[in-house]
């Protein structure tokens, strides 16, 4: 959580160190196969899509950290659900906030959702403090 530079919206020319940073979180679940291919589909997603939110931030002119959700249809309610797939590196709580703001502005989505097999204490925190709280062994906002 440590603040090194700016943050900004992520661009195709990003989806490499995108991709860096979401195979090194997913690796970190051993018992889980890390499909290459579907990590960079939900990149170009994340990036093309207004519905989704894929941000970076970075230091000295390279990415250095990612927030990326991806908006999808209620689980179990209607409207939209926003789950938050990768929140590595630098300046986490800024990409949170930035995220809650752009969530602010659509209606449609009613749930936040944080999609990791396991969630570290610090990652806890950060959640916390833009609001997306622990509900059981899940953050959420609703």
């Amino acid at each position: 959580m440590i603040k090194t530079g700016a943050i900004r919206q992520a661009t195709l020319s990003d989806k490499s160190s995108i991709i860096r940073l979401a195979i090194a979180e997913a690796e970190q679940f051993s018992s889980l196969y890390v499909d290459r291919e579907k990590i960079n589909a939900l990149v170009i997603q994340g990036i093309s899509s207004r519905s989704n939110f894929l941000w970076v931030s970075e230091s000295r002119g390279k990415v250095d950290g990612a927030l990326g959700a991806i908006s999808h249809d209620g689980t179990w309610f209607e409207r939209q659900q926003l789950s938050i797939l990768l929140l590595s590196g630098n300046n986490s709580i800024s990409l949170l906030q930035e995220l809650m703001r752009w969530r602010s502005g659509r209606r449609a989505i009613k749930v936040v959702s944080v999609a990791f097999p396991v969630i570290d204490e610090r990652t806890s925190r950060a959640l916390e403090y833009v609001g997306i709280r622990a509900e059981g062994k899940n953050h959420v906002v609703y």
